[in-house]
């Protein structure tokens, strides 16, 4: 990297909207060809990389996906009403330009992860953690992206924690909390020991 810090020293942390950023971050340093991702503004050479690890706090799967489910401050339901109407839901989503493909971008990162040079084999992993009292994302929203990060369906324990090796060794790991609620779960203890666990035998 041009700092001169290596990949592998690297945690990319993302809560809510920012989890769409941090997984097509990681994505474009693992594979930047990938057609998951905006083309490029530039035509130079994107360097490969793989990260220590992608923490994702209160995520969600795509946005057409989340406004199904979302409500502003807990109560009020965007699309929720839709989700019933396939056809509405089809025509209001054919306007959403950009779609925020978390799921597809996390999955595609974990194979694409395992073909990229580490000096570590510990860095890659991805950790997800969500608030079961989270009253704008739902926690469902995690429970869908952990499958499809992993690539097949997976329980998701209703508490506690849940991890599974995907390819080439990566470990993408779900942690759900009782509580934290959507803005104050990344303050909370466990997304800190997460980046410290991500660094555990570094």
């Amino acid at each position: 990297m041009s700092l001169g810090i290596p990949p592998s020293r690297i945690v990319i942390l993302g809560q809510s909207l920012g989890t769409a950023v941090a997984s097509a971050v990681g994505l474009s340093f693992s594979d930047p060809t990938s057609e998951l991702l905006p083309q490029p503004i530039s035509s130079g050479k994107v360097e490969t990389a793989r990260f220590r690890s992608i923490i994702l706090v209160a995520p969600f799967a795509s946005l057409p996906d989340l406004l199904l489910s979302y409500r502003i401050g807990g109560l009020v339901p965007v699309l929720a009403p839709l989700r019933h109407s396939p056809f509405l839901v089809r025509m209001i989503s054919k306007y959403i330009l950009d779609t925020w493909p978390t799921g597809l971008r996390l999955n595609a990162y974990v194979s694409a992860a395992a073909s990229v040079a580490s000096e570590d084999n510990g860095a890659g992993n991805v950790h997800i953690l969500h608030a079961r009292d989270d009253q704008d994302i739902a926690f469902a929203q995690t429970e869908k992206l952990f499958a499809m990060a992993v690539g097949k369906e997976v329980e998701v324990l209703p508490l506690g924690v849940r991890e599974v090796v995907g390819e080439g060794r990566v470990k993408v790991r779900v942690e759900m909390l009782e509580y934290g609620m959507h803005n104050r779960v990344v303050t909370y203890a466990p997304v800190g020991l997460a980046v410290m666990r991500a660094f555990e035998g570094v």
